[in-house]
């Protein structure tokens, strides 16, 4: 209220200013009023001077331009997180207007020694009051300018709301659980896949030997009851004989070529 009421007087000044001004400086000039164009743009700038004079003296004495002791109360209430600044006793001395400040009951002119006791020295701590969680932090206020280790002139409480984020932290740490058991299910069925894949392949392949074996077997068989011909020759039963190792010798290799593809 006080800076807006001088800021009016100001005005009127200025106003003052440039009306008087002109009438003065040509009186004071001896030619009456608006007597020739020069004396009439002598005292249009004599009277614009004059009102740049006051105007700096006026702005320098009553902080016209300094606009932070306007914007720092609007800022400051129109904050959501509670602000508390405290002397070096203390003792609320100023607050914004957050609903934070009722939960904890503060209040101004009330002395905060038991809360201070509780967040030093870590200076942070966390409560839960109806439902909220809150977080309220200290910070000391220290003089910017000052080389020397001081004691604080006061303090700072900063009270926040995390109830919204402390959920929506759980609501994270519960999907998380819940795709860790489901990368938990899926690793299970990949592994019981391959072992029905394995157990498949095993079955196949014991299909392919048994079949092979059995083929191989009756051939060879065969074979072998031709070489009992008695009306063959030597070289007739040689010849048989030579292809009955044979064929055993490529049976036995096409087994073991199949049981190592089957191992890599």
């Amino acid at each position: 209220k006080e800076t807006g009421a001088t800021k009016r007087r100001l005005l009127d000044v200025l106003v003052l200013a440039m009306v008087i001004g002109f009438p003065v400086f040509s009186v004071l000039l001896g030619q009456g009023y608006l007597i020739g164009t020069t004396l009439v743009m002598e005292s249009i700038m004599y009277s614009t001077f004059t009102a740049l004079i006051l105007f700096i003296i006026y702005s320098r004495a009553y902080h016209f331009l300094d606009i932070v002791p306007d914007l720092f109360p609007l800022l400051m209430h129109r904050l959501e997180e509670g602000v508390v600044v405290l002397n070096d006793q203390f003792e609320v001395i100023e607050t914004n207007h957050s609903h934070l400040l009722s939960l904890l009951s503060i209040s101004l002119g009330q002395h905060l020694d038991n809360v201070i006791s509780q967040l030093l020295p870590a200076k942070f701590a966390t409560q839960m009051i109806e439902d909220h969680l809150l977080t309220v932090e200290l910070l000391p206020l220290v003089p910017s300018t000052s080389r020397s280790i001081q004691p604080p002139l006061g303090y700072v409480l900063i009270i926040k709301d995390i109830t919204e984020y402390e959920k929506l932290l759980q609501e994270v740490a519960s999907k998380n659980r819940e795709l860790h058991e489901i990368n938990r299910e899926l690793s299970n069925y990949a592994t019981m896949v391959e072992h029905l894949t394995l157990e498949r392949e095993k079955h196949a392949l014991s299909l392919h030997f048994q079949n092979t074996l059995g083929y191989s077997m009756k051939v060879l068989s065969d074979m072998l009851e031709s070489c009992q011909d008695p009306s063959l020759s030597v070289e007739q039963l040689d010849s048989r004989l030579d292809h009955a190792l044979t064929f055993s010798r490529d049976i036995l290799s096409e087994i073991r070529h199949a049981v190592k593809g089957y191992g890599q």
